[in-house]
């Protein structure tokens, strides 16, 4: 915003730091389906800041001050985490986790979410296309030791990797070489180049899982002008440790 003199300038600068800057980012809204309901949630993008929004919780990646906020709008309190306070908080409960896990493989008891066995080679195959939320999309189908597991259809109109930066990518890809070095169990498919591909300048816009049973659609997408506050912490609300929120 210019000023058109001193005292029009000194307004606008003042209501901008009462409302707080907007700049365009993404609003977008999708609805999931699976073995606990449907539920709706939505995320803004905006420039190395993303907020995703369900139910009666919130959170927030921060790219810029590398922080995570977690938001129970309901109780009205939050929790604040940089990114290395996070990992650390991981490598705990990972280690907690990993030893529960062994007691439970040595009972003979198979791991929630890990499979059996290897589950065999990732392919990917062009699918049918589709029109979601009014964007068209390219249709995608993943199998697995060949057996399909997943149909994904993917929109080119929304490019978030240019949106959000190098930056944000590289600090995605930092926190998942951490978690996996913790002994997350990621699927597959996620570490093949082929199912990387995909999703490369574009946005999943449907996503049908064929053995979960899991689906996700967006039901809206669109670019807009973004609040500073969707990103700040919340005015208001009681800052507790992260083990007190949930």
């Amino acid at each position: 915003m210019k000023g058109r003199g001193v005292i029009l300038w000194a307004g606008i600068l003042g209501l901008v730091l009462f409302l707080g800057t907007a700049e365009a980012g993404w609003v977008i809204q999708a609805e999931s389906r699976g073995g606990m309901g449907t539920s709706q949630e939505t995320t803004w993008f905006q420039k190395e800041k993303i907020r995703s929004e369900g139910g009666d919780h919130a959170h927030i990646m921060d790219f810029t001050e590398r922080r995570i906020l977690w938001i129970d709008t309901k109780q009205r309190k939050y929790s604040s985490m940089t990114f290395d306070e996070f990992k650390q908080f991981m490598r705990e409960s990972m280690g907690q986790a990993s030893a529960a896990m062994e007691e439970m493989k040595k009972m003979g008891i198979q791991v929630p979410g890990q499979s059996a066995g290897p589950r065999g080679k990732v392919t990917v195959s062009k699918g049918p296309g589709a029109t979601v939320a009014g964007y068209a999309c390219d249709g995608y189908r993943v199998s697995v030791g060949g057996k399909l597991s997943e149909e994904i259809w993917v929109t080119r109109r929304i490019d978030l990797a240019s949106e959000m930066g190098n930056k944000v990518m590289k600090e995605f890809e930092d926190l998942e070489r951490d978690l996996k070095k913790m002994g997350t169990a990621f699927k597959p498919e996620v570490e093949d180049p082929e199912y990387a591909k995909i999703f490369e300048s574009g946005y999943p816009m449907r996503t049908l899982g064929k053995e979960s049973g899991y689906a996700q659609e967006v039901t809206k997408a669109e670019r807009k002008d973004i609040s500073a506050d969707v990103f700040r912490e919340p005015k208001g609300y009681a800052k507790v440790p992260f083990r007190d929120l949930y």
